[in-house]
């Protein structure tokens, strides 16, 4: 595919209800930014607490929920403006906005209104939405391109990064220039420890690649200890074409074929494999690329890199300037009067940004830098997480210290993880270990936030933190 053709004065609803849950939230972030706010994403961090978003202008801070939902009835969308209220923020909301990639009735804004708690209620649903990106054609070449049948779909979209995604600009520079490296561009492994921020990197660098470059668009897939190639095969197909059944197939290399065939259609693609540990399963996918495709590997295992014949890159722990800027994002706050404890931190977390998000956790505000510190100098030590090969002291101490802050029932919980470690699992088995008849939002949102669990790209799957 060459140019994408004109996408304006189109009679096609935008395929809101495609679009992954985060990069439904990064569309309302990117219409809030047009529209002049400043936008804060919270729902990238996990951290969300209920609100996705929060953007300001001019004194006024409204607070956002986005729901890519098929339907939104009145229950339901009284339950989400509900949730507006499950976070405090500072300053506080003065203004509440819900948007849905569905129709929502008259009944259901009525119900929502009335848990709004007097404050002023806007709803951008479906056809409102669909009126607001088509006025931005930039935002509507983001995250849509037209199909061959004239109808929009989504475009291929790597996971938005974390908000406090801080520094490594020369890094970035480094790659994004081996990606755009014309018909020379071959397979880049970024290699480094866990918790070194090598899926952080490799999101920032999805966002910033030219569209230009790759008008088909970022492919992406997390693989981890136990890949799953055929869903991630499914996955690719049904992004090109909807309606893609690749289940009569038992052949995996028969599937990357057609895969490759159909990813053809969307014209020149990059592609990032995300925390790869076998090179067999990357390299069936690999297969279903089309050629002239670029290609990013992330790995923690520099075998993998050398078996797959990839260019490696080195990914070096952040500087200690770097550290301190990720920290004033972590925790805003007066930073002037702290930056000799602020630059210890760097130093006792070693330029691990997971490390250093793990101790923040543990602290609401600057002025306890101190004693986090006198804590953690002491190098805390458990046995039972001390068994990880090839982490630092300095992330187990952080973990150590996350854990030691924990409730008993939080500690057991947690405790109740090694049954999972290291396949993906999700809420329903997470129940099960836990003992309980449903899943425990809150139990979960608190080892989220912890780092002790992540949720991976899909939103679904979950993973002890490794």
């Amino acid at each position: 595919m060459g140019d994408r053709p004109p996408v304006t004065a189109t009679q096609h609803t935008l395929p809101f209800e495609r679009l992954a849950p985060g990069d439904f939230e990064r569309l309302g972030l990117a219409l809030l930014s047009a529209e002049g706010f400043e936008v804060r994403h919270l729902g990238a961090s996990g951290n969300d607490g209920g609100i996705d978003l929060v953007a300001t202008r001019e004194g006024r801070v409204v607070a956002v929920q986005c729901k890519r939902y098929q339907e939104l009835g009145p229950v339901a969308a009284a339950a989400a403006v509900s949730g507006l209220f499950a976070r405090p923020l500072n300053p506080p909301a003065n203004e509440l906005l819900l948007i849905a990639s569905c129709k929502v009735s008259r009944d259901a804004q009525e119900l929502a209104e009335s848990t709004a708690q007097g404050l002023p209620l806007s709803v951008w649903a479906q056809t409102e939405l669909d009126q607001k990106v088509s006025r931005y054609p930039t935002i509507l070449r983001k995250f849509f391109d037209l199909g061959d049948d004239g109808k929009f779909v989504t475009r291929l979209l790597a996971p938005a990064p974390p908000p406090t995604f801080t520094g490594r600009e020369a890094k970035l520079e480094e790659l994004a220039q081996r990606l755009t490296a014309g018909e020379n561009v071959g397979l880049t492994a970024l290699q480094g420890m866990g918790g070194i921020g090598k899926t952080s990197l490799a999101q920032q660098l999805a966002l910033q690649l030219d569209a230009n470059v790759f008008p088909g668009g970022v492919l992406w897939w997390q693989l981890g200890p136990e890949p799953d190639v055929l869903s991630a095969l499914d996955a690719w197909a049904r992004a090109v074409d909807p309606h893609a059944d690749l289940s009569a197939n038992k052949d995996p290399q028969g599937r990357a074929q057609v895969v490759r065939q159909l990813l053809a259609r969307r014209g020149k693609l990059c592609a990032m494999l995300d925390d790869v540990w076998q090179a067999a399963p990357a390299r069936l996918l690999l297969e279903a690329l089309p050629p002239g495709t670029a290609c990013l590997v992330t790995t923690r295992e520099g075998d993998v890199a050398r078996q797959l014949r990839c260019v490696p890159v080195e990914l070096e722990t952040l500087t200690e300037d770097e550290v301190v800027a990720l920290l004033a994002k972590l925790l805003p706050g007066a930073w002037t009067e702290h930056e000799t404890e602020a630059r210890r931190l760097a130093q006792l977390t070693e330029g691990l940004p997971l490390a250093v998000e793990i101790a923040l956790a543990l602290i609401d505000e600057p002025r306890e830098l101190a004693g986090l510190i006198a804590k953690l100098e002491k190098k805390p030590k458990i046995e039972f997480l001390s068994r990880a090969s090839g982490r630092r002291d300095s992330l187990e101490a952080c973990f150590v210290l996350s854990y030691q802050s924990l409730d008993l029932e939080s500690q057991k919980r947690f405790r109740a993880l090694g049954a999972f470690a290291p396949a993906l699992f999700d809420e329903a088995a997470l129940a099960a270990v836990w003992g309980l008849d449903e899943p425990d939002e809150d139990g979960l949102r608190h080892l989220v936030r912890r780092h002790f669990i992540q949720r991976m790209a899909d939103g679904k799957a979950l993973r002890v933190h490794a």
